[in-house]
């Protein structure tokens, strides 16, 4: 099978170039320093995923950056954190600065030639 052989190709950005869980939890970084309890990596993205999930079912329409400061309201409660409105806001702006793998400038160079 090559390349060639097909019109268009479509993946998932999130989890295929982006590494959303490093970015997810360089974010939080602020958040998970001042729990009450030390948190490990899974925790924090068990503990997204979870909140995220729940508000996914209420609002499926709403934007993905919409969505993250809802999400760490939800995680600033649960960890017992004070947590502002604009530090919630700013969760949803970072990501725009979430890594991309390391492979993925050099996978697009290679799809763009196709």
């Amino acid at each position: 099978m090559l390349l060639t052989d097909f019109e268009a190709l479509s993946f998932d950005c999130y989890g295929t170039l982006i590494d959303w869980e490093s970015g997810m939890v360089e974010a939080l970084k602020g958040l998970t320093d001042q729990a009450k309890r030390p948190l490990s990596r899974d925790q924090v993205l068990e503990a997204h995923a979870r909140h995220e999930a729940n508000q996914q079912r209420y609002t499926p329409a709403k934007l993905y950056r919409d969505l993250l400061p809802v999400v760490y309201k939800r995680l600033a409660e649960e960890w017992g954190v004070h947590a502002t409105h604009e530090d919630c806001v700013e969760y949803g702006r970072s990501v725009a600065n979430w890594p991309a793998f390391e492979d993925s400038p050099g996978a697009l160079q290679y799809l763009k030639k196709f």
